[in-house]
């Protein structure tokens, strides 16, 4: 005899619907949901202004190595440009290559500057006055400023009230212990986020590079007494001697040269990295769970987004 057929019961329309409907949120909505909840990149504008034809000069294309810090995919970095100034095809190509052909800022927009998150000067010494007050009231609102080396020292130099504002600085002087004089242990003044992780006191530093004077910032790390490669005006970080110098018309006073430091101004925060080098020193970049310049730039960042909170 031939088995008698089963019976399949009929599912009933609305359980079928519901089942549908289940079966389309999980294969759609994680992903809308991920992506909703997901923070924005961070938006990171890095001068651009200015390239020497050796690549590994002070304001070579070697200085935008710090790029390598930023990947793409975690943060949207594009470079600050000056539309106003002479065609320069060395500085367009190498704009070109290293920010690959990323839209750039217009440095010569104060709007454009402000609506950046993070500025970083890696190395850029010379900048027109014009792009230098645009960046000075983008800091002042509450965009962040990261220093590597001294920020427009050259020109238009440490004579100009807004180039200090933007070292947390009241007067100034050009500090620079070359790298081939070998390492500096330096040491550690004091416990903020930026340092966590890092372990001991010691920090050695090759390539001191940046501002002394009058500081009004909070000092993360100082160097010991030294001689400046080229002994400008007789300057040691612990004296500044009378001289031709603008700070030195001042009565001998006593400075020290922090070559990590932190600062505001207005509502923006500042952090100084005075070494010559693109990369942080080795005790620095060992840090985690975030390497170092991220650790910087998430710190700057979060000072924007309070700026932006209380306004």
């Amino acid at each position: 005899m031939s088995k008698p057929l089963r019976r399949h019961r009929r599912v009933p329309s609305r359980l079928l619907l519901l089942v549908i409907a289940v079966l389309a949120c999980v294969a759609f909505h994680p992903a809308r949901s991920l992506a909703a909840d997901a923070p924005p990149r961070i938006k990171i504008g890095v001068l651009a202004l200015h390239f020497e034809e050796r690549a590994m000069g002070p304001t070579g294309s070697s200085r935008l190595t710090i790029l390598r810090h930023y990947p793409a995919s975690a943060f949207d970095v594009r470079p600050i440009t000056d539309p106003d100034a002479e065609a320069d095809a060395l500085a367009t190509e190498i704009v070109g290559r290293e920010f690959h052909d990323t839209q750039p800022i217009d440095g010569g927009s104060a709007d454009a500057l402000a609506s950046l998150d993070v500025i970083i000067a890696p190395r850029e010494w010379v900048i027109r006055p014009e792009i230098l007050a645009n960046i000075h009231k983008a800091v002042s609102g509450g965009v962040g400023l990261l220093n590597q080396t001294p920020i427009a020292w050259h020109s238009p130099g440490l004579n100009d009230p807004k180039v200090l504002d933007l070292h947390g600085m009241t007067r100034a002087a050009y500090f620079y212990y070359a790298s081939t004089r070998g390492p500096v242990t330096c040491t550690r003044l004091a416990d903020h986020p930026l340092l966590d992780g890092v372990k001991g006191n010691d920090v050695v530093i090759q390539g001191l590079n940046g501002l002394i004077g009058d500081f009004k910032g909070t000092a993360l790390i100082a160097a010991p007494e030294l001689t400046d490669t080229y002994n400008r005006d007789a300057l040691t970080p612990t004296k500044i001697a009378d001289g031709p110098n603008p700070i030195t018309t001042q009565p001998a006073a006593v400075a020290v040269f922090y070559p990590f430091y932190v600062a505001q101004f207005g509502k923006g925060r500042i952090v100084g990295c005075q070494w010559y080098k693109a990369d942080p020193p080795g005790v620095l970049a060992r840090t985690t769970p975030d390497p170092f310049y991220v650790r910087c730039v998430k710190w700057l960042a979060e000072g924007k987004a309070l700026a932006v909170k209380s306004p």
